[in-house]
């Protein structure tokens, strides 16, 4: 009798484990829809490393830092390439301040004659 119920308390984590194993493959990472949305279809991002750049941003609520930095690096004179260029090989751009980050950075390059198309192209 002890037997059968130590076979059958195997048996049972052994099933409970073949299980829980399938269920923890099946998983998907958190990936934040709103951002990896506008990493493609706004920032022109291939859906792979979009995926990948989403995933690191996940608690991101709302898209207000990432454009706001969009539209500073176009008033700069940054191109849409650019800044796909930018995010694709620093993701973190996208939510720097722009007052005390980006502004006072851009104004360095500017003073040593990087300006408009040609700062997009040294950044990126």
């Amino acid at each position: 009798m002890q037997r059968l119920n130590s076979f059958r308390n195997s048996q049972n984590f052994a099933i409970k484990s073949f299980f829980s194993f399938f269920s923890s493959v099946s998983k998907t990472p958190n990936t934040n829809s709103i951002f990896l949305n506008y990493l493609i279809e706004t920032v022109n991002i291939p859906k792979s490393r979009a995926l990948v750049i989403s995933n690191q941003f996940s608690r991101i609520k709302t898209l207000e830092k990432p454009q706001t930095v969009s539209q500073f690096l176009h008033s700069v004179g940054f191109s849409d390439t650019h800044i796909q260029l930018a995010v694709h090989t620093k993701p973190t751009i996208l939510f720097a301040d722009v007052n005390k980050t980006l502004k006072p950075k851009i104004a360095y390059f500017q003073q040593l004659g990087l300006v408009g198309s040609d700062l997009g192209k040294f950044i990126s």
